[in-house]
């Protein structure tokens, strides 16, 4: 019974989670929007996006030359 419990606080916890992942930028950005003025938050906006597609490139890179190395 001990297990169930554990499982629906996992559940109900990792649903919290995710509505506070829904809500917080909801809140955040009109206060960035303030703070650095439209044309700065675009350029917050485009560094974060440049920043988030070279660590999905970056993800597996580690492994990858880990794995070659030692294989050559």
């Amino acid at each position: 019974m001990k297990d169930r419990n554990e499982l629906k606080a996992g559940a109900l916890l990792s649903y919290v989670n995710l509505g506070f992942s829904c809500i917080i930028p909801l809140l955040y950005t009109p206060i960035m929007l303030s703070i650095l003025g439209q044309s700065e938050y675009g350029l917050y906006s485009l560094s974060n996006s440049v920043i988030s597609y070279l660590s999905l490139l970056n993800f597996g890179m580690g492994t990858a030359v880990t794995r070659y190395i030692t294989k050559f």
